[in-house]
């Protein structure tokens, strides 16, 4: 499912759940009642927001390794399959 980048809230940034269906334009009523209609990140259960989390750390990260510690603690487990399968890989120079 995608995740959908909220830039009208202003000062906070809102992630949702899903894609409007309507081209992204702050100044578009259609697009704004759009997003009114996809579901918060925040009010996910805690396996979603687990995995929302850690796979927007890592691939926001320009650090060449990342440990998570215990990343199956929320995660259901078809939801580890899935996020250890949408992890980067990085290859290192050889």
């Amino acid at each position: 499912m995608p995740i959908h980048v909220n830039r009208a809230g202003g000062s906070q940034l809102h992630l949702h759940l899903g894609a409007p269906d309507i081209q992204p334009r702050l100044d578009s009523v259609e697009y704004l009642n759009a997003l009114d209609g996809l579901p918060l990140v925040p009010d996910q259960g805690d396996g979603m927001r687990s995995f929302i989390g850690l796979l927007l750390t890592i691939l926001s990260s320009s650090h060449p390794l990342i440990l998570v510690d215990e990343p199956e603690a929320f995660l259901h487990p078809p939801q580890a399959v899935s996020w250890g399968g949408s992890l980067p890989r990085r290859r290192g120079s050889s």
